[in-house]
Parts: C-alpha cells; structure tokens; sequence
C-alpha cells in the first residue's frame, strides 16, 4: 500500500530514472521514505552524513516495471481502495481501542463505500502484518482489531471484555475528527486549559502538538486505567513543559480532568 506522499516520492525518483541523488537542502524525500524505500531488495540507498547527500538507486529495468504499475488503473484503484481502508481502520481504533472486525466491516460499507468482506478481511490482515500500529486479536469467533499492544491474547481479550457496553455512534467525521486531533481542539474544557497555558507560559503555541499527545492525551489514557495513575503522572510530566507551581500543576490537573470527562474512551467502546 502507497499514501499519496510515497506515490509522489516514488514518481520523483522515477524521473530521474531510477538514479537520485539529493542534498539535504533540496531533499524532496522524508527519511521515512528513504527507510520505506530501502527495505526493497530492488532498491539501493546510500545516506551520506558526511557529505550531506542522499543517494537512491533503482535499476532501469525496475524503474519500468514501477513505471507501469503506477500507471495501471487497476493498481491505481486498488490503492486507492487500501488507503481508503487503512485510513478508517486507524480512525476506528483510535475512537474504539479495540473493534471487531465485524463492526469495522459494516460501518466502512455504512459509511465510505461497498466492498466484499473476504477482500476487506484479506486487506486487513495485510496491515497487521506490515503495520505494527494495527493488532489483531482472536477470542470466541469474533477478530479483534486494534492499534494497542498486550503482552499476549489473554490481556487483549480480557480487556475487550471489560469494555461493556454498546459501541458509540460516531460518524464519519467524527472518527477522521478524533483521528487528527480536531475533536479534542474543539472540546470547550481544551481551550479553556490552552487559553490558561497561553496566559501563563511561554512557547505553548510552539509545543502545541507536544502537550497534546505528551500531556493531554497521555492524562487521557492513563485515566481510563486508573485515575490515580494519571493525577501522579502528571504531576511529574507538567514539570518537563513548564516551570509551574503546586497550585497551577492542581489547576491544569483539574481542567484536564474536565476535559477527560468529555472525550470519548476507549476502554467504553467510544462512550464518555
């Protein structure tokens, strides 16, 4: 499966027939891209830090095959269709934690488009194999999806057995929303806690990103395990961001609490 970002990394290579060469000034491909690209045993990269370049090889005979492939509809439409999937699956089990593969299956027909389910299984079991942020799971004929890790099935199992209840009607954009971060940025208890940070510290707007998955979404987390935990947690963690007292650590303590208390949870099946 390529993203748009490697499909368009992967014709900039190609057109320079299979041989670039790259500055770090001008370098037009991530490094992810480059370590993407070096697990091909057709494909040889030589990263420079010396010299401060980046070299990616791809025999000409090769070059033409990707050549064909990139222009094939079918491939195309195949692609297309895995993103597609792939992009859902991780939205669903970030508003989720663990669904099954029978939920995941009948809200993508639902809400993106039709599709056999065999197919839809087959590109699933795929990802696991080849994306260490999808997990599958098995436990009484049901297959469990999921972007957590557990030591072994038995934790996994257990754990989906504890989260009761029904799963939470989210929609579309609701889940792509939870995937970006957009649904908790909307939340009013986060930008009461931003607005408090702003007014009291400097650099949040730079840390933006960082306070909400190291912080935010860490209390988050460890909250749904155990709220004990998470007050301890970030009692210590506030003190990597800022230098703050006792009486402001309580305050943003208290206002993340609101804002847990207003997203939704995995351990709930999506429910608050």
């Amino acid at each position: 499966m390529l993203d748009v970002n490697k499909i368009n990394a992967l014709n900039e290579i190609i057109n320079h027939e299979g041989n670039a060469k790259y500055g770090f000034d001008d370098f037009c491909l991530s490094l992810h891209f480059v370590a993407f690209v070096k697990n091909f045993a057709f494909a040889k990269v030589e990263y420079n830090k010396s010299k401060e370049f980046v070299h990616v090889f791809i025999h000409k005979d090769i070059v033409k095959v990707i050549k064909d492939a990139l222009s094939d509809k079918k491939i195309k439409k195949y692609n297309l269709m895995c993103n597609d999937i792939y992009e859902y699956t991780m939205a669903c089990v970030d508003a989720y934690g663990i669904v099954t593969l029978n939920r995941l299956y009948s809200l993508f027909i639902k809400q993106i488009y039709e599709i056999k389910r065999d197919e839809f299984k087959k590109i699933i079991e795929i990802f696991s194999m080849l994306d260490e942020k999808i997990n599958i799971y098995r436990y009484d004929d049901e297959t469990l999806i999921t972007n957590m890790e557990f030591n072994n099935e038995d934790y996994a199992i257990e754990f989906y057995i504890k989260s009761k209840g029904a799963y939470h009607d989210f929609t579309k954009q609701d889940l792509y929303n939870i995937k970006s971060g957009k649904y908790l940025m909307n939340l009013k208890p986060y930008k009461m806690l931003m607005n408090y940070l702003n007014q009291n510290f400097v650099g949040v707007k730079e840390d933006t990103q960082a306070i909400n998955d190291l912080l935010i979404m860490n209390y988050i987390n460890i909250a749904q395990i155990s709220k004990k935990r998470a007050d301890e947690s970030i009692m210590s963690n506030l003190d990597d961001f800022f230098e703050v007292d006792i009486i402001q650590k309580n305050k943003i303590r208290n206002m993340l609490q609101a804002i847990f208390n207003e997203y939704p949870k995995w351990i709930k099946k999506g429910n608050k």
